[in-house]
């Protein structure tokens, strides 16, 4: 199977905003919780910080692979 970040990216970012609504929604603040958020919030970041290392390894003379897995990565930013 091929692994899409921006599809896991749009994943964790939908898991985050409905563990973070129930969290802020709620009145006693549970820390088990507080630490899932922030592993989700680091562990999409990553994917964020992977996306832009791949865009930026596009030059000028890129082949179509290369140019094709950037604009994977583009299009997975925007989302």
């Amino acid at each position: 199977m091929i692994w899409n970040p921006w599809k896991e990216i749009k994943r964790l970012r939908n898991k985050l905003d409905v563990e973070a609504s129930w969290f802020y929604a709620s009145e006693s603040h549970n820390t088990d919780l507080q630490r899932e958020v922030r592993r989700l919030m680091d562990r999409s970041n990553k994917l964020n910080i992977a996306l832009q290392n791949i865009i930026a390894e596009e030059k000028p003379t890129s082949n179509a692979t290369v140019k094709r897995i950037v604009r994977i990565a583009r299009e997975g930013l925007r989302q």
